[in-house]
């Protein structure tokens, strides 16, 4: 604090001696507009070393490094498991079948995508002519199946 008493009065009497010392003009005019603008910044200097130094007391319960970097994970996991949803529906359509597909998870410790549920709505139940005789239920599970690395009783259909 002392040192920045001391700083405020040398950079104001250097100031004053330069004012006296400048001929009146334009170039006095602006050499005094730039001292103006350094006893700004000594004046306001606390500000600057108050934002650069380790603020941990201000707010010791707060981690935001760490919760950014779990807002991203989170980002980028649900942004996974949306295109995991559009594969599933790209699957059952080229099966024929237009589809609504919801895909609940959650993730472990790790922050790794666990599949809770695949439900699907199957939304025009017509079998084609040519599938008559294969269950779609269960071709269409084994897609899912295949592509999500799940068993098959993780897989619903609901209407």
């Amino acid at each position: 604090m002392k040192d920045w008493v001391v700083s405020i009065v040398f950079t104001v009497l250097i100031t004053s001696i330069i004012g006296l010392i400048v001929p009146e003009g334009r170039l006095g005019k602006l050499i005094k507009g730039v001292f103006s603008f350094v006893i700004l910044l000594v004046v306001i200097q606390p500000i600057f070393s108050i934002s650069t130094e380790n603020t941990d007391y201000v707010f010791p319960a707060v981690d935001i490094e760490n919760g950014i970097q779990e807002d991203y994970i989170f980002f980028v996991n649900s942004k996974k498991v949306e295109n995991m949803e559009k594969q599933c529906v790209r699957l059952i359509k080229e099966n024929g079948y237009d589809s609504n597909v919801l895909i609940e998870y959650e993730f472990d410790n790790s922050n790794h995508i666990s599949i809770k549920f695949v439900k699907i709505k199957l939304l025009n139940q017509v079998i084609k002519p040519d599938k008559e005789h294969i269950v779609v239920i269960e071709e269409l599970t084994k897609s899912i199946c295949s592509y999500l690395n799940i068993e098959t009783n993780q897989v619903i259909f609901y209407e």
